[in-house]
């Protein structure tokens, strides 16, 4: 009763033609002319069913800008996840392990935080010093983001893989073995780095 309503109230034009079949039975053919800007979504189809193609026109026309959406959504998620960690890895202080010389169970712990450095060589009570012997600051450890660099002072010989360490060297694993020398002796220094 309502969709025959709503067809009356359409602006609707109407053609009947009148049609004798073989057996002189007459019947009318009627065609209606629906305006475009009212169309329903599922039509009536002979046998009781409907015809519906509204939807797969709107599939046709709007898959690839959904699609475009969905995965700017999911590179927006996995952006935001990575931004987050880097700034989680950045804010996180690394802790620099190194053995004493005097005692092979005792492991001084100093804390690395972005943009700070560690000596390595001089006053041995000052906080952030690995002490050697000599008052010397021999080199600097020194982390900037997620790198630390060994630089040198060239106050004193430092040695970093058997070469004489003349220029700053990025590190790139967990532990460095540095050699310096005193009293015509080559003492190893062993450095741990835990970025946890």
């Amino acid at each position: 009763m309502q969709r025959q309503n709503w067809l009356n109230s359409l602006p609707i034009n109407l053609r009947t033609q009148e049609i004798t079949a073989t057996n002189g039975n007459k019947y009318k053919l009627s065609v209606v002319d629906i305006a475009p800007t009212a169309q329903e979504f599922c039509t009536p189809a002979p046998g009781g069913q409907e015809t519906c193609l509204i939807n797969p026109y709107l599939f046709s026309q709007l898959w690839l800008p959904a699609l475009a959406i969905i995965l700017m959504g999911i590179g927006g998620i996995v952006a935001s996840i990575l931004g987050i960690r880097h700034w989680l890895r950045l804010h996180t202080a690394w802790t620099i392990k190194v053995p004493s010389n005097d005692d092979d169970n005792e492991t001084q712990k100093y804390i690395l935080k972005t943009s700070e450095r560690i000596n390595i060589g001089g006053d041995e009570y000052h906080k952030n010093t690995i002490p050697c012997p000599g008052e010397e600051i021999r080199c600097y450890l020194e982390r900037r983001g997620n790198h630390l660099y060994l630089k040198p002072t060239k106050q004193a010989d430092i040695f970093y893989r058997g070469n004489e360490l003349t220029q700053e060297v990025k590190i790139d694993k967990n532990y460095l073995t540095l050699t310096y020398q005193h009293n015509n002796q080559d003492i190893d220094l062993e450095i741990q780095i835990s970025k946890k």
